[in-house]
C-alpha cells in the first residue's frame, strides 16, 4: 500500500511540476 501511495504522490508531483514548466514558458515567451 505504501508503494502505491508513493507512486500517486509522484504522480502528483509530476503533474504540478509540469504545469509549473508550462506556465514559465509562456510567461518567458
Amino acid at each position: 500500500m505504501e508503494t502505491v501511495a508513493d507512486d500517486v504522490v509522484y504522480e502528483i508531483t509530476v503533474l504540478i511540476m509540469h504545469n509549473q514548466t508550462k506556465e514559465l514558458v509562456i510567461v518567458s515567451n
